[in-house]
């Protein structure tokens, strides 16, 4: 990918990072939409920062692996939540 349109999934993820959490803000008070709020906060904010991580790789097979260690803490953090 070229570094423009990177430059612009960066953006774009930023950007959905703000509406989700913007988004959070109108659920409900109870319990289960706290903790709904709380989740969808913690997965549609990660995107960015986890792909700005992984654009900082020194080849390809480095950036496979930096997302594949993301995706490994999300899978360890969905199961302790289940």
């Amino acid at each position: 990918m070229d570094q423009r349109k990177a430059d612009e999934l960066e953006e774009r993820l930023i950007d959905f990072g703000v509406r989700i959490i913007k988004r959070a803000g109108h659920l409900p008070a109870t319990a289960a939409g706290k903790h709904l709020a709380r989740q969808i906060v913690r997965s549609g904010t990660s995107t960015a920062p986890n792909y700005g991580e992984s654009r900082s790789a020194e080849s390809d097979a480095d950036f496979v692996h930096k997302l594949s260690i993301h995706n490994a803490f999300f899978d360890r953090d969905f199961k302790k939540e289940v």
